[in-house]
């Protein structure tokens, strides 16, 4: 038996039994931390954009668009919750590939369970398959994978969509299979296009291309089955290294799912050692910007890679500039999304004080790591910050998480609302992602 069948078969057994209790808690806090993000979005540029074509080209009313009670296609559904869930790049993120796991995989779910009337529990376990699929996929190519320029978010994303789709189908693994071949075919999105609308539409693309696949699949449209390690196959294109052995390693006893992160700063994750150590240095020393004689970063090799950019001239770019970060945490005393606008990007004090920043990189470092060496006209101070808040070493606690949470919805929704969100996710066993979407247009 194949990889591509293997894995068919794996995520065809798992039930919901099999999940851990610790697994069922952290797909639940996927879930929470997708509907923040998504929903802190529906008013974006990239939102409207996307919301206005898809309600032009209509569609079989099966889901709702996230927040609203406009209902869309499933397909259609998914490709905007998708989009959404990463136009604030503050969703969650499996750091040992940088795959944002939740943006691709929860909407592909959530879509189709709202269509098909599928259960709490059912959701849950499609949830969670999938995203163990995305992870165990995207680790089998990572890092030469990215180091080439995919965004490993749409490429291995749109697997954990497919797989996620099959489950709630309660797909046999033949079908299972054929999708994962269809999400293959499907499978998209280069680096290249950090900083535009481009990056948060390849997850949405994964979702719908995802869900997709697991319906034709269920219909009989028929595909490879060894779509993931034939010598034409995903790995071989898409990467000059490749482990298959990871993808069935330890299948349903260790769950890749567990080691997602949740992102306490709306930018590239790189970033965020570099932000914890601003905000320490604002925090002790409280120095005035305009005294700042230069900030100097030791950095991993990564982050000037995804996140060098000297002079970024929107939010956008901003989100993939440790300069912006760092001169915007340290003038406001946070970094959060209104730090991530156009009119933020061209302060100008921050762009006064972003010349100031320099940065160079440190070989002895972890990507969860970074030193900031500040001057001033009469004083100097270093911070070095070994594990970065909410990474795996460092995560967020659910009481920061549903803060996270509450101060991204309750300015959209409510106080009494967004409660209400948090109450329906924890307890979803005994509810359905149609209520919970129903609750986020506010339909009781």
């Amino acid at each position: 038996m194949g990889v591509t069948q293997k894995l068919a078969g794996n995520c065809a057994d798992l039930t919901y039994n099999d999940l851990p209790d610790a697994v069922v808690h952290q797909t639940k806090r996927c879930i929470i931390d997708w509907l923040g993000v998504g929903l802190a979005a529906s008013q974006q540029e990239t939102t409207q954009i996307l919301r206005d074509h898809i309600l032009k080209m209509g569609g079989n009313p099966q889901a709702y668009i996230l927040g609203s009670d406009q209902y869309v296609s499933a397909e259609q559904a998914a490709l905007i919750n998708g989009t959404m869930s990463h136009v604030h790049d503050f969703d969650d993120t499996h750091l040992d590939t940088v795959i944002h796991p939740s943006s691709p995989v929860i909407p592909a779910a959530a879509a189709l369970s709202q269509w098909r009337g599928a259960s709490g529990e059912q959701s849950i376990l499609a949830v969670a398959t999938g995203i163990e699929a995305a992870l165990r996929i995207g680790m089998s190519v990572c890092p030469a994978h990215y180091d080439l320029g995919w965004h490993v978010t749409g490429t291995a994303g749109v697997f954990g969509a497919a797989v996620a789709g099959c489950k709630i189908e309660k797909h046999s693994p033949d079908k299972i299979a054929a999708a994962i071949g269809l999400a293959a075919t499907q499978s998209s999105g280069l680096r290249e296009f950090f900083g535009t609308m481009c990056k948060p539409y390849l997850p949405g693309h994964a979702a719908s291309g995802g869900l997709r696949a697991a319906l034709l699949a269920g219909m009989g449209f028929t595909s490879s089955d060894r779509a993931l390690e034939a010598p034409r196959g995903w790995a071989s294109v898409l990467s000059p290294e490749s482990r298959m052995d990871v993808i069935a390693k330890d299948w349903g006893t260790t769950f890749e799912l567990l080691r997602v992160a949740f992102k306490p700063y709306p930018s590239g994750v790189v970033t965020h050692p570099v932000i914890d150590a601003i905000l320490q240095i604002e925090e002790d020393l409280g120095p005035d910007p305009e005294d700042v004689t230069s900030i100097l970063l030791e950095v991993h090799p990564l982050v000037l890679e995804l996140t060098g950019k000297k002079s970024p001239g929107t939010g956008l770019e901003g989100k993939f500039s440790i300069y912006h970060c760092v001169a915007t945490g340290l003038i406001r005393g946070q970094v959060g999304v209104r730090e991530f606008t156009d009119e933020a990007v061209g302060d100008p004090q921050v762009v006064r004080l972003r010349e100031k920043v320099s940065a160079e990189i440190s070989n002895a470092l972890q990507p969860e790591e970074a030193i900031a060496h500040i001057h001033c006209s009469d004083t100097s101070h270093t911070v070095h910050i070994r594990h970065a808040r909410g990474s795996v070493n460092n995560p967020l606690s659910d009481s920061e998480l549903e803060d996270k949470f509450l101060g991204l919805v309750a300015p959209e929704l409510g106080k009494r609302r967004a409660g209400r969100l948090l109450e329906l996710v924890w307890d979803l066993e005994n509810h359905d992602f149609a209520e919970l979407l129903g609750a986020a247009a506010g339909i009781d």
